[in-house]
């Protein structure tokens, strides 16, 4: 009886037990083994990334968060997909915007690509708006085979070449991979110091990474910190780059000047930074304008920081002794040729110099005896005494023809274009007396050319009433033989007729009516899907647009590459562009 009573026992305990391993159980979370199987992949997948890392440092990432919706495959290009893992995202521009997709230039050989780069670069057709659109379209910088080093490398060029300032700004503050470019960095903060912009110069040094291998860069971080009056930080850093013999002795010298360690009075003129170094170390009356002549930066700097006050005041042209005037002549023609000073300033000296009744009555002859600048003065003089229509004009053009020579192609265009308005019309050729109506013209509305005119509007708006109102203007003129078209009037009026917009019955006899071939290697490009090489192409067959006999054909060209392409908004970013005003 005890025994069966004691077994029992032990049953009833182990039921408890029993009971209560199986309700912790229940109550625990389940083991998944499909998903222990996952983690073991991941395991692997990370492994695997980190020496992929490790061998191959990927570019920043740039800050822009990706569109959920946005189409990631590859299109028309081939059918390689890159996962989202792979993608760096570079461009301010959305693909629906410009039509770029966002793997666009995928598959294009690192040489193809750098001689079509290289070709639009050195290319003196702007089209800047298109180029921009294009080329800062948001794309992915791993479908490149280096990574988009090259295509980074050549925008960087592209920025300064034209020095879009804004869009330079937009670009590298939301994208983080162009502070990689010491070049760039190193021409912003150059642009804003020889502005004066001190501030401003010194904003781009906070994107000046540490893995940059510039001394430039890193002498300019220093200075920022002493323009900031961050004594210790500059000091600090100038004593790691002494060790490591990145700086020069008179960057040294003027850093523990200003810092108060050392006085120097040493100057150097040779580049931007050093200037200004020697500027705020020197008293005023010592600053000569003569050391900023040579480089246009520095003669930027010296109008910008209002140092020419002391040079150019009330009393200028009285003060300026004989020994200094051929000096201080080029130095002006200098910096009127950079639009920084009134050329009326200029042309007061050009009056001091004095030249003999022969020189006068023979200017073209007497000129090239002469070397710049008194030859310049020579002609200005002779131009403004004559009073006979025929001479004026060729002293004119010869003044003009010196003065581009010399390098003053801004002062000859500026001069020439305003003189030429002062000599009766009649004798002028037929490309001055185009060169005055263009000149005189208004941007907006005008009588001389048709796109030019408010008719342009039609492109964004179909029903635009000054549009219609100046097509209507044009047409009674042709009709009434009081204007002839230009090549671009006839792109215009042929691209609104290929947009089936209503055209006065007296335009439509000026719509093409011949056939329109797109260039072999373009056509073959489009069929073979290579809609990127296609592009590139296209803007090197638009870099050699010429206003010529040929002109309207090649224009229309274009209209129907980009209508193969399917790249409407592309299409009509050209056309804008090339019949622009400026």
């Amino acid at each position: 009886m005890m025994l069966s009573s004691k077994l029992n026992n032990i049953w009833i305990i182990f039921i408890i037990l029993f009971c209560f391993y199986f309700s912790s159980s229940a109550y625990s979370e389940p083991k998944d083994i499909w998903q222990s199987s996952k983690e073991i992949k991941n395991q692997k997948k990370t492994k695997s990334n980190e020496n992929k890392t490790l061998s191959k440092p990927e570019l920043p990432e740039t800050v822009f968060t990706k569109d959920k919706n946005l189409n990631l495959k590859t299109t028309s290009i081939n059918e390689t997909k890159i996962t989202e893992e792979d993608e760096v995202i570079f461009g301010i521009f959305e693909p629906e915007e410009t039509q770029v997709d966002i793997n666009f230039w995928s598959g294009i050989q690192t040489t193809t690509l750098s001689k079509s780069l290289n070709e639009i670069i050195s290319s003196k057709k702007n089209l800047v708006e298109l180029k921009q659109k294009i080329f800062f379209s948001k794309i992915n910088l791993k479908s490149f085979d280096d990574d988009g080093e090259l295509y980074l490398s050549f925008l960087s060029k592209w920025l300064i070449k034209n020095k879009k300032m804004e869009l330079i700004d937009e670009v590298i503050y939301q994208n983080k991979i162009l502070n990689k470019n010491t070049e760039l960095l190193e021409f912003l903060f150059n642009h804003y110091l020889s502005n004066y912009k001190i501030n401003k110069a010194c904003s781009y040094t906070n994107l000046m990474t540490s893995d940059l291998n510039s001394k430039n860069l890193d002498k300019y971080k220093i200075f920022c910190h002493l323009h900031k009056k961050e004594y210790k930080i500059a000091l600090s850093k100038l004593d790691l780059g002494i060790e490591n013999n990145r700086f020069d002795k008179f960057f040294i010298k003027k850093v523990n000047s200003i810092t108060g360690i050392e006085n120097s009075n040493q100057v150097n003129y040779s580049n931007l930074l050093n200037a200004h170094l020697s500027v705020i170390s020197s008293p005023v009356d010592q600053i000569n304008y003569n050391n900023f002549s040579k480089k246009s930066e520095l003669r930027n700097y010296y109008f910008k920081s209002n140092l020419y006050k002391n040079f150019l005041d009330e009393n200028f042209i009285n003060k300026v002794e004989e020994n200094n005037l051929n000096k201080i002549i080029i130095f002006l023609e200098r910096s009127a040729n950079d639009n920084l000073i009134d050329k009326k300033i200029l042309l007061s000296l050009y009056k001091k110099l004095t030249f003999s009744i022969d020189d006068l009555i023979n200017p073209k002859t007497a000129s090239k005896k002469y070397q710049r600048p008194v030859s310049h003065a020579l002609l200005y003089q002779a131009f403004i005494l004559s009073q006979d229509d025929f001479i004026k004009y060729e002293i004119l053009q010869s003044f003009y023809n010196k003065l581009k020579l010399n390098g003053l192609i801004s002062l000859a265009d500026t001069f020439y274009n305003e003189k030429l308005t002062e000599i009766n019309q009649d004798i002028l050729t037929d490309k001055d007396k185009a060169l005055i109506k263009k000149n005189t013209s208004n941007a907006k509305v005008t009588d001389e050319f048709l796109y030019k005119s408010d008719a342009v509007n039609l492109i964004n708006n179909r029903k635009d009433k000054n549009a219609i109102k100046s097509f209507k203007l044009f047409s009674k003129k042709i009709k009434d033989k009081e204007y002839k078209l230009t090549n671009k009037d006839l792109g215009l009026i042929n691209y609104i007729y290929q947009e089936k917009i209503k055209l006065p019955d007296n335009l439509k006899r000026n719509v093409f009516s011949g056939e329109i071939y797109i260039p072999n290697n373009i056509f073959n490009l489009i069929e073979k899907k290579q809609k990127n090489l296609a592009l590139l192409e296209t803007l090197n067959f638009i870099n050699k647009l010429e206003n010529n006999e040929n002109y309207l054909k090649n224009f229309l060209i274009v209209l129907k590459i980009f209508d193969k392409l399917e790249m409407r908004n592309l299409k009509n970013i050209f056309v804008l562009n090339e019949l622009s005003f400026t």
